[in-house]
Parts: C-alpha cells; sequence; structure tokens
C-alpha cells in the first residue's frame, strides 16, 4: 500500500495532458479513491475547450484523447449532481458525436490536422460512448480502427494509419499502443449490456489477439521492448503494465482462464522493481514524446489500474478462480472461434 501511495502521490505532482488526465482518473476511481477522482474530474470540466473537449491545455490538436476522461466524468457527475460536471459530460459527448472529424465511415480521426486513426484511440474514445449508452457507435468505432490498423501477419495493431493515403504512417506494434487497446477493449466488453451479446463475444476475440501477441513478444524478465517484436528498442514497462491489466480484466468477466493471472501477476512485480524511492515507475516510455525510457503520467496511472483489477480478482470468490473455461491451451488458434466464446456472461 506505501507504493502504491507513492506512485499515485507521483502521478499527481505529475503535468498532464488531456489523455493523461482521463487516465488518472479512471486510475483513482477504479482504486476506490473517489474523492479523488471527482477532483480531477471538476478540473478536467472547468479546462473545457469551447468544442467540448475537456482538460484542454495548450494547443488542443488531439480529438479523441480527452474522451479518456469521459467514463469518470459522467460517474462523478451523477455522484455529486454537480452541473458543470453534467454540462461538460454532455458537451463532450456531442463533440464525438456530432463535432468531431471523422471518415466516410464515421470513424473519429485521432489528430486535427490529418486524417489518421491511432491505435490509443481504442482506449480514449468507445469506453466513454459505451458509459453514455452509446452501444453501437462504441462498437462502431473499434471495430473501424481495427480494420484501419490490424496487421495480419503480425497479428497486432499498428500504430498510426493514413486514411486517406490508405496506408500506414507507422506500422510499428507500438507496445503501449496495443496495451491501450486492450485495455479499451476490456473496458467495452465490460460496459456492454447483455442485449450486445455478438459484439461482446467479437470484441472479445479481438481482446484475446492482443493477448496472445503480447505473450510472444513477452521477455524472459516479464517485459516488453518499446516496438513489441523490435529488441533494439528500449525496454517499455508501460505495455506489461496494460497488458497484466487487461488480463485481470478478462479473468474478472470470464473471457479469459484465472491460471493466467500467476502470469499477469509476475509482470506487475517485474515493473514494481522499477518504481523508485519518489514513487516514479521507470523504465516506461517516457513522456512527453515517448520515444525513449523516461517516467510519464499514464504509467504512473498503469500501475495503479494494474494493482486495482489485481486487487478485484483477488477478493473473488474462491470457486470463480478455479473456473476450466478454457483450456491450458486456450492461445492455439482453435481458441479463438466464435463458437468457443458464447460462453461470456
Amino acid at each position: 500500500m506505501e507504493n502504491l501511495e507513492k506512485v499515485k502521490l507521483a502521478m499527481l505532482s505529475m503535468q498532464r495532458h488531456s489523455w493523461e488526465q482521463g487516465v488518472a482518473m479512471q486510475a483513482l476511481w477504479e482504486l476506490g479513491d473517489e474523492e479523488g477522482a471527482i477532483r480531477l474530474a471538476i478540473e478536467a470540466a472547468y479546462r473545457q475547450h469551447d468544442d467540448g473537449r475537456v482538460a484542454s491545455i495548450g494547443d488542443m490538436v488531439a480529438q479523441t484523447d480527452p474522451s479518456a476522461c469521459g467514463e469518470v466524468l459522467l460517474w462523478a457527475a451523477k455522484k455529486t449532481q454537480m452541473e458543470v460536471l453534467k454540462q461538460a459530460a454532455d458537451q463532450l459527448l456531442d463533440f464525438n458525436l456530432t463535432k468531431a472529424p471523422r471518415s466516410d465511415d464515421g470513424i473519429l480521426y485521432h489528430m486535427n490536422y490529418d486524417q489518421s486513426f491511432w491505435v490509443d484511440s481504442i482506449y480514449m474514445l468507445p469506453p466513454f460512448l459505451a458509459a453514455a449508452g452509446h452501444y453501437d457507435e462504441a462498437v462502431k468505432q473499434i471495430n473501424g480502427y481495427w480494420e484501419g490498423l490490424f496487421i495480419e501477419e503480425k497479428e497486432m495493431l499498428g500504430h498510426r494509419y493514413d486514411v486517406e493515403k490508405q496506408m500506414f504512417q507507422r506500422d510499428a506494434i507500438w507496445a503501449t499502443g496495443n496495451g491501450w487497446a486492450l485495455a479499451g477493449i476490456a473496458r467495452v466488453i465490460d460496459l456492454l449490456p447483455e442485449s450486445h451479446l455478438t459484439a461482446r463475444v467479437e470484441l472479445t476475440a479481438k481482446a484475446l489477439t492482443l493477448v496472445g501477441g503480447f505473450m510472444k513478444h513477452l521477455r524472459e524478465d516479464k517485459l516488453v521492448h518499446d516496438v513489441l517484436d523490435d529488441p533494439s528498442s528500449y525496454v517499455d514497462g508501460a505495455g506489461t503494465l496494460l497488458f497484466a491489466y487487461g488480463i485481470y480484466r478478462g479473468i474478472m468477466t470470464g473471457w479469459l482462464s484465472p491460471a493466467l493471472k500467476e502470469l499477469a501477476d509476475l509482470c506487475v512485480e517485474a515493473v514494481s522493481k522499477n518504481v523508485d524511492i519518489y514513487g516514479f515507475v521507470r523504465e516506461v516510455a517516457g513522456a512527453p514524446h515517448f520515444i525513449s525510457s523516461g517516467i510519464s503520467p499514464e504509467a504512473q496511472a498503469f500501475y495503479l489500474l494494474a494493482h486495482a483489477a489485481k486487487a478485484k480478482v483477488e477478493a473473488l470468490p474462491e470457486e470463480a478462480l478455479d473456473s476450466d473455461w478454457f483450456d491450458d491451451d486456450f492461445l492455439d488458434e482453435e481458441a479463438f472461434d466464435l463458437e468457443d466464446l458464447e460462453g461470456i456472461s
């Protein structure tokens, strides 16, 4: 607990852009620090751009990043009944549904200066849409990003795709980016109602694909490289944390075997060795440019999210952790058949 508190305080000490504010809010909320999450939601609302995007700092070129604040903003508005929070959430939702630039198929671009899809948008936008009750739109956005970014021969997602030129701007399988995608899909699976079972099953297949891809590229020390299949790139614990978070989420919901908990625990333990005396998580993609190792608000939040999810798994009834819903060889190709996933709860 002492280590978690240090990591949290270090995160709160750092300057944060919109997506960093959003994932920090999500981390505090999932940890059970409701007052802390509300405080960050209020700050995000007060820094709202004229077009509805929240947590506005500097030149707001990012279109989807502010929506990382969305789910907690909705919850905080309901919890506190503060009009400023309700208006902020409503205006942010309106931006996403009616104002944000998008492709002919209706998929939102990540930035306002070009027509591109970025892998991290899968985390930023769809969970907010699902939390707001726009379930079909949330699934549509994930499917649109997946179609543009999925690299079949690597069975993972590339980083940035230019829709206008129909080519990748960067086809590297970025560890943190695929972690963002896994975490976002896992959250949407949990937010979809029973009426959307087919969508949940299809999203589960995507999540399993990402889990399998991460497992192929895990180093012996349970960390990953910034570019998963490039061992010359620096080591990135942030991707490892999101991978572990996805595993814990999958176990809680029932689409991953509880046998994977041990692996997730080892991943979290590996990153924990790199937390310094001030609570900064080291050996992660460093802000603000994420082109070398350093520290970042998002990695701090990932650490908290992973521990929050781990605690929830450990609080499950013992019979839930004894489940044999998946065979030990569930990562074999046949295990991804959608018919095998109809038992998702």
